[in-house]
């Protein structure tokens, strides 16, 4: 009879592959697992499904859902060297210098684009002077 020991938890008799990686899988804390512990044939990614209930930003196609053996938590991810801020549930928010770069903010001008709006308002500012 094989016997394993995992965890200080010990298991005897026919010991499958899929039985053995789900039990080391499962002494992970949660959001640090391996790879292979997210695997399709391992378990259930519940963030396919309406987010999981996190926040989402469509626009950008980016959620808070993160995919956990045991199942998912809601925590503001960081994209693109920038990170959200917020409960991850109901809102995030890019915050620190990079945030501009997400999803067109309103803040990101090609520098062309925005020389030609600071011309644009000194010739205004000139006008309405002289």
């Amino acid at each position: 009879m094989s016997t394993l020991i995992i965890n200080n938890r010990q298991y005897k008799g026919k010991l499958d592959k899929r039985a053995v990686l789900k039990t080391v899988c499962a002494g992970f804390q949660e959001t640090t697992e391996p790879t292979v512990c997210l695997s399709e044939d391992m378990e259930t990614n519940e963030c396919l499904k309406n987010n999981g209930g996190c926040w989402p930003d469509k626009k950008a196609n980016i959620t808070a859902c993160k995919d956990t053996f045991r199942g998912m938590v809601c925590e503001c991810p960081l994209v693109e060297g920038v990170q959200f801020k917020g409960d991850g549930y109901s809102n995030c928010e890019a915050a620190g210098p990079g945030r501009c770069k997400i999803n067109n903010r309103g803040y990101k001008m090609h520098r062309t684009k925005l020389h030609s709006l600071q011309t644009s308002r000194k010739t205004v500012e000139e006008q309405e002077i002289g």
